[in-house]
């Protein structure tokens, strides 16, 4: 007999409980996976004793088909909703799906880390919330990220910039001097907000203005301050799930509160954030609790795509409100177009982009599917999300120091390397140019 894997393990519930299906409770049929990937099954029920023995020969084959992610025994592959000490956590939770309806079951997984990225997009906020994010570093996304503060603080806007990338932090580093850094952080609040002590006088001591901006006011949220300390201790911390009196808050509701905080007290204009890179659990708050705006910086290459095919596959699988509302979010951005070979290089990279957002999240309609709520965009749609803006590789701005070299941010080159970015997130995000 072949091994069974984790990948084949829910086709392989599904396919049993489908089997045993007149022995099911009415009501709902939850399939927990646990940290390893185990299955038990959750029912509502008043007469667990007599439906438990009904549904032997179910747990037979459980622990038989299932193995090695099965229980050890029939006894432990169910709960009971009267027996769980948090049973919202379970039959209530947000996180959990729908993976089939005759029988009607239900998917909860329990991950040590990603859930945000399944989550339920909130709703967004009243003013634009801009997250700048890619699978990997040295795509230039730092840099575009100063070229938008700036360019918006010279508009009049006061921007709040976020960063969000804990473990390697450096947007502070890149728009304020050596010499000027607020008390604390980001990681800071993180902390002392699980312990119920992140109080106002903490958010007023872990912002500063950046001097880029004459014009308007660009104010930065490290990662951390000049007063930090136990950083590396700290950010083990920081992911952490807290506990309130109406259940746990995930990580990502914990930076919706602080950055409803940061609005309130300095009443920005609109808000940058620097996330982290890759497919870690920064990100997927950032895109689905925060965001009004995801900015996808991608280059021209397979590794790319591969990366972001593995995320629009996750995001594939949830309801189909949920993934419109992600998708609504994103916007993918042509990073470090070349001088020389420009067009080409352009072309290729919205053939990538357009076939991964096809083949993934983008709805495709079948005939029979006429009158349904579904849409697609043509490849060559450019106000589809996968249709990228561009920003063109200059010298000029290749190791960029904003600080050090604060003439470049008032060249003529500034907008000829970032001009149409500037304009274009503009008008994605909502931002409102002042009369």
């Amino acid at each position: 007999m072949t091994a069974l894997h984790f990948d084949q393990a829910i086709d392989k519930a599904i396919e049993l409980l489908k089997k045993h299906s007149n022995l099911l409770p009415p009501s709902k049929t939850i399939i927990i996976r646990d940290l390893y990937g185990r299955l038990r099954l959750a029912f509502e029920g008043d007469e667990p004793e007599r439906i438990t023995r009904k549904l032997k020969p179910l747990l037979i084959d459980w622990l038989k088909e299932l193995a090695p992610y099965a229980p050890a025994t029939e006894k432990s592959a169910v709960f009971w909703k009267q027996d769980l000490l948090d049973p919202d956590a379970v039959f209530n939770s947000s996180t959990q799906r729908e993976i089939s309806t005759s029988p009607l079951l239900y998917l909860l997984d329990r991950q040590g880390s990603g859930l945000d990225w399944q989550r339920q997009p909130e709703n967004e906020f009243t003013i634009p919330v801009i997250a700048f994010y890619g699978l990997k570093g040295g795509v230039g996304r730092s840099t575009a990220l100063s070229a938008l503060a700036y360019s918006l603080g010279e508009q009049g806007k006061r921007v709040l910039l976020l960063d969000l990338d804990l473990e390697s932090p450096g947007i502070s580093e890149t728009l304020l001097p050596a010499s000027t850094r607020s008390d604390y952080g980001i990681v800071d609040w993180l902390v002392e907000d699980a312990v119920g002590n992140a109080n106002n006088a903490l958010i007023r001591e872990m912002s500063i203005a950046s001097p880029i901006s004459n014009v308007g006011e660009v104010r930065v949220v490290p990662a951390y301050g000049t007063k930090t300390k136990f950083y590396l201790p700290k950010l083990s911390r920081a992911y952490l799930d807290t506990q309130t009196p109406a259940g746990a808050e995930h990580f990502g509701n914990r930076l919706r509160r602080l950055t409803e905080q940061l609005i309130e007290e300095y009443q920005p204009d609109v808000i940058l954030i620097d996330s982290r890179a890759g497919l870690h659990d920064i990100a997927a708050a950032v895109i689905t609790h925060l965001a009004n705006t995801a900015l996808l910086f991608a280059t021209d290459s397979r590794q790319t795509w591969a990366g972001y095919r593995l995320l629009f596959d996750h995001w594939q699988s949830l309801p189909l409100a949920s993934l419109q509302a992600i998708r609504a979010k994103l916007q993918v951005v042509a990073s470090m177009i070349p001088e020389e070979g420009g067009e080409n290089y352009f072309e290729t990279l919205l053939e990538r982009s357009w076939n991964t957002f096809l083949e993934t999240i983008y709805d495709q309609i079948e005939p029979e599917a006429n009158g349904a709520e579904l849409f697609s965009f043509n490849k060559n749609d450019d106000v589809g999300p996968h249709y990228p803006i561009r920003i063109y590789r200059h010298r000029a701005y290749m190791e960029f120091d904003p600080i050090a070299d604060s003439s470049l941010l008032r060249s003529e080159k500034l907008p000829q390397a970032f001009g149409e970015f500037v304009a274009q997130v503009t008008r994605i995000a909502g931002i409102k140019h002042d009369n």
